[in-house]
């Protein structure tokens, strides 16, 4: 079961993935300015996972994407990506 509500003392969307096993992962997006800011972490098996992605518009139609993820503790991703809209 996923779960998602808006934190009003964060200004943040908050979310939960449950199982009958309890959770298995846990985010957070917030929005600041031109800035949206996302966070997760989860866990399948014995392994945990930790990403951040950031995403920050400099432009109409012109955006800015920096991503990372760790796997018990070690960077397995990390991307910067300059994103243009299509005309």
């Amino acid at each position: 079961m996923e779960i998602i509500g808006y934190d009003p003392h964060e200004k943040a969307l908050r979310g939960m993935r449950v199982t009958d096993g309890g959770v298995i992962s846990t985010a957070i997006t917030t929005v600041r300015a031109k800035t949206m800011t996302g966070h997760w972490e989860s866990t399948e098996g014995r392994k945990k996972s930790v990403g951040h992605n950031e995403i920050v518009v400099k432009a109409p139609g012109e955006w800015l994407q920096h991503m990372t993820i760790d796997v018990d503790g070690k960077r397995v991703t990390e991307m910067n990506v300059t994103h243009h809209r299509v005309k």
